[in-house]
């Protein structure tokens, strides 16, 4: 049962899944809620998400499953293992989120380099750049 990152849907668990499809195993790749046709009120915490993942398997009459969660999807992951251990058994976390992040910025920095419009001003700075200058940068 491959559990996406954000932004991603079932086709990024199609590919987190690969390995393990062509070494003979089912895989299982779902939208989390508010994703590629998924309603989010399906379950908009990782809670409600653990709870959508323990229906899916109910709904497809699957016993125990080992979720991949990647990034984001690491937190309704581990809350399925919690909160169901015996529906999960095994769990793979590929850089999965598992403790709250809150960057130490201000205000004015936040909305600088963190929005849409500060991430694409950057990346437009950064490619307006000589080679030479790039290069220092990375």
């Amino acid at each position: 049962m491959c559990v996406h990152g954000g932004p991603g849907g079932y086709d990024q668990g199609l590919i987190l899944g690969e390995f393990f499809r062509v070494n003979g195993f089912k895989i299982i790749a779902l939208s989390r809620p508010g994703y590629l046709g998924t309603p989010l009120a399906t379950g908009s915490t990782p809670e409600e998400q653990a709870e959508a993942l323990a229906a899916l398997l109910d709904a497809l009459q699957i016993k125990t499953a080992a979720p991949l969660g990647a990034s984001a999807g690491g937190p309704p992951s581990y809350l399925l293992a919690a909160l169901y251990p015996d529906k999960v058994s095994a769990l793979v976390e590929i850089d999965s989120v598992c403790l709250t992040y809150k960057p130490d910025v201000t205000p004015l920095q936040e909305k600088m380099f963190l929005s849409r419009a500060g991430i694409w001003l950057t990346r437009f700075f950064y490619g307006s750049l000589p080679d030479g200058e790039r290069q220092k940068l990375s």
